[in-house]
Order: C-alpha cells, then structure tokens, then sequence
C-alpha cells in the first residue's frame, strides 16, 4: 500500500528521500529547509513518515509538541474455534 502513495506522490512531484537523517527543520513562513546527514531540501510541505521516531521529527518544527511515540511489540494468536467463547468482541 505504502509503494502505491509513494508512486502516486512521485508521479505528482513528491521527492521522497530514503535512510537520511533528519538533524534540523527550518520552519518559517514560506517554504522550509529540511536539513539532513546528505543534504538541505527545500520545500512547501513536509510529510513525516519516520515511524518510531516521527516524534523527533515533529519536535524539530515545534519543540514543544506534547506527543510521544510508545514503541510495544504485540504477539497475535489464532484461537480455535471451540475457545472462540473465551473472548467477546
């Protein structure tokens, strides 16, 4: 799903940069710098898609953002159905 936005992004004049990482965001009015490991970027919108650390990301532009990404790992089972009735959903 997410290689379909990207395409769709792409075919719109999105860029999307890959394993860089995000050390500073100029936020002003008019367009932004994005300021990376491999270079400055300037635009008039940003997307965070930095996953567990999209927080971060988003501190950059307001540093005091009330957010915080809590990272859990889930494990997921299939119940047979004769336990089926233990859970009600």
């Amino acid at each position: 799903m997410s290689l379909k936005y990207g395409e769709i992004l792409q075919r719109n004049g999105a860029l999307i940069k890959l394993e860089e990482r995000v050390t500073g965001i100029q936020h002003k009015s008019g367009p932004q710098e994005v300021i990376t490991d491999k270079g400055t970027y300037t635009t008039n919108l940003v997307i965070n898609c930095a996953g567990l650390y999209s927080d971060k990301v988003a501190r950059l532009t307001i540093p005091n953002l009330n957010v915080k990404i809590i990272p859990f790992r889930g494990e997921y089972f299939k119940l047979k159905k004769r336990r089926s009735t233990w859970l009600r959903t």
